[in-house]
């Protein structure tokens, strides 16, 4: 469903890099997916590992009511 909507708006706002809404989980929080055509303004500003004791998993398991697995 979702993929046509953004393909239309893909055709529709040429210079639109992508596109954000609000989560369906929380409000607050904004997925964020980019165009290609956004490619050239994009830089990496950092990159961790991810593990089940870091605190950012660590509260998304305890807000989904999730235990992590070691």
């Amino acid at each position: 469903m979702t993929q046509p909507q953004a393909l239309a708006l893909y055709v529709r706002h040429r210079r639109a890099a992508g596109v954000r809404w609000w989560s369906t989980y929380e409000g607050v929080w904004m997925n964020v997916t980019l165009f290609d055509r956004a490619i050239s303004q994009l830089h990496v500003r950092a990159v961790r590992a991810l593990t089940v004791e870091d605190p950012a998993v660590v509260e998304a398991a305890d807000f989904f009511g999730l235990r992590a697995l070691t």
